[in-house]
């Protein structure tokens, strides 16, 4: 397993060499916050996480280190931020030092299995970036894709691993 989720991770990252990145400004500091409902585990968080922060640090940008990341994730202030409170956005971006806040949620992992004994596993991602200056929301955009595989978890974490793959693509 392990050596898939590597494998996986290792044509993420090639494949996002192409990644046009016109759409978050390069000025000042990102802040990534990814979160799931309860199916989602912690491992496929943090891998999601993980490879949208290399990706944004690979092409240039200034990401918020961890330290200060896990602080935001503890503040209030943040539920009412990724539900697109402008005030709590402009503040935590002031008070945080960061200009954009992207959110990445990842949605229902559904699978099920095929006459054949496939498991076909689909997984959505929903992004968006906002600018702390205004609170606008600069970006937003969702994915869904579905994977086949013979076994139910490798085909669910595939899933989700391709769904971050286009979310970041359309950044």
């Amino acid at each position: 397993m392990r050596i898939m989720k590597l494998f996986v991770l290792a044509i993420f990252v090639i494949s996002m060499a192409s990644m046009s990145d016109a759409a978050l400004p390069k000025k000042g500091n990102v802040v990534v916050i990814v979160y799931g409902n309860h199916q989602v585990s912690s491992s496929t968080i943090d891998l999601v996480e993980n490879t949208i922060i290399n990706r944004l640090l690979g092409n240039g940008y200034k990401v918020v280190d961890r330290e200060i990341q896990r602080r935001i994730r503890r503040e209030k202030a943040l539920e009412l931020a990724m539900n697109d409170d402008v005030e709590a956005i402009k503040r935590l971006g002031s008070q945080y030092g960061y200009s954009t806040l992207l959110t990445v949620q990842i949605g229902d992992i559904r699978y099920w299995r095929d006459n054949y004994g496939f498991v076909e596993s689909t997984a959505s991602l929903m992004t968006k970036a906002m600018a702390t200056s205004n609170g606008v929301i600069i970006y937003s955009d969702s994915v869904s894709i579905s994977k086949v595989d013979h076994r139910e978890v490798d085909a669910s974490q595939l899933a989700v691993e391709a769904a971050s793959l286009l979310a970041n693509k359309m950044m």
